[in-house]
């Protein structure tokens, strides 16, 4: 089985112009798409930088 990345990464320096730089989920161990119904899994993701940095994810168990 193909293991799916998900959750990229984007970076901009002017809000406008976007690059991808990577994947929140870039290893099979880290979420087990296998064993996850088609609505479970990762929900409205999100990083965030301000006075602390970190993802905001929301993960069915």
């Amino acid at each position: 089985m193909r293991f799916p990345r998900g959750l990229p990464i984007f970076h901009s320096k002017d809000l406008v112009n976007w690059t991808q730089i990577g994947h929140v989920i870039h290893r099979p161990e880290q979420l087990a798409y296998t064993t996850r119904s088609t609505s479970g899994g990762l929900f409205a993701p999100a990083i965030t930088y301000g006075a602390t940095v970190g993802p905001h994810v929301r993960v069915d168990p």
